[in-house]
């Protein structure tokens, strides 16, 4: 899959998803912006939006604290996100209020994966499926 993916926030929540989307084939690149991210993982992440190369993307995942949302939309250039969906995974932000924090219009997604990720079931673009406990990602539980 050609797929450009940008994460803000590749915590728990962000790197679990993000991860599973590669090991899915669901995308060729993720870029990720997480100015705490120490893991071992296969996105390349940036401390700043700034430091973020100069490409387009296809989806921008939202996974950040909801407190940081309109400041991490804020920073990203308008340009790069011209074709983006937006996808939020943050709890208790709706589809509404995140339309409005945008700095710039864009279709925008709201997907909630607390709780399947914190039983051992894999969200990705296409289906929701289970995985068995072996192959759970490291750290998975809820954010």
């Amino acid at each position: 899959m050609s797929l450009k993916a940008l994460f803000l926030g590749y915590g728990r929540m962000g790197a679990a998803l993000g991860e599973t989307w590669f090991e899915a084939n669901l995308v060729h690149s993720i870029d990720a912006v997480d100015p705490q991210c120490s893991r071992d993982v296969k996105a390349k992440v940036f401390r700043t939006a700034e430091e973020l190369p100069d490409t387009s993307y296809d989806v921008v995942v939202v996974a950040v604290k909801p407190a940081l949302a309109s400041e991490a939309l804020a920073a990203l250039a308008h340009d790069r996100l011209a074709k983006a969906t937006i996808i939020s995974v943050m709890a208790g932000v709706s589809i509404d209020t995140l339309q409005q924090v945008l700095p710039f219009k864009r279709p925008v997604g709201k997907q909630s994966i607390n709780h399947a990720l914190a039983r051992g079931v894999r969200a990705d673009a296409r289906r929701t499926a289970y995985a068995p406990p072996s192959s759970r990602f490291q750290g998975s539980s809820a954010s």
